[in-house]
């Protein structure tokens, strides 16, 4: 399932531009680990979707496709982070999404969330500016 399939389900009234797609059909190649997107950088003007494509709908297509994913939003304060969580949250609980991905949560808050069934580690975990992360992750090694 691509990026915009899932967008449609969910948000029927989200009417992507031409840059939309162009951005989401990179997100559905980094997605797919293909090897000419390894990385990727967005950058477009105030007010043109990121946020709303990038930060929140792409995190639920994430969870869509693997349910044991970890996501960390950062934002450059902890309410934005947070509205960003509880917006993906939101899409998660979605009967659409609970259509496609049937998830139970164990736990959830605006700034961080459990899917049942995960190594027990937060799914989604939202921090601003001087928030709180712990480094390194569980099980990476630490490169400092």
């Amino acid at each position: 399932m691509n990026l915009l399939d899932l967008v449609h389900g969910l948000k029927p009234q989200y009417v992507p531009d031409w840059y939309h797609q162009t951005i989401a059909d990179h997100l559905d190649r980094l997605l797919a680990d293909d090897p000419a997107v390894p990385n990727l950088l967005i950058s477009t003007p105030p007010g043109s979707g990121k946020t709303e494509l990038i930060s929140i709908l792409f995190p639920a297509q994430i969870f869509a496709m693997n349910p044991r994913a970890h996501v960390i939003t950062l934002a450059n304060s902890d309410s934005l982070a947070r509205m960003v969580s509880a917006n993906v949250l939101r899409l998660v609980q979605h009967p659409e999404f609970q259509a496609i991905r049937p998830l139970l949560l164990d736990k959830a808050s605006e700034s961080q969330w459990t899917i049942s069934g995960n190594d027990g580690r937060p799914s989604m975990h939202a921090a601003g500016i001087g928030g709180q992360l712990n480094w390194p992750p569980c099980g990476f090694p630490d490169f400092r």
